[in-house]
């Protein structure tokens, strides 16, 4: 808490431009993986569907860092 309570030290509604870009870019996509994810329902470590949708997304080249 004490991280998130520096990011916001101004005040809880000043949202620091690289969240809020990140935020705005990428929610729509985060928010239907977890709807897919939960529909998948896999369990006992055989969470094939779903990790490969999480690969898929997080293996775009806009998501690259270096």
């Amino acid at each position: 808490m004490r991280v998130m309570s520096r990011l916001f030290e101004n005040s809880p509604n000043d949202v620091p431009p690289v969240i809020d870009k990140s935020y705005t870019t990428h929610n729509k996509d985060l928010r239907s993986i977890s709807l897919k994810i939960h529909e998948y329902a896999e369990i006992g470590f055989k969470e094939y569907k779903s990790s490969s949708l999480l690969t898929d997304y997080l293996g775009r080249p806009e998501l690259l860092l270096c």
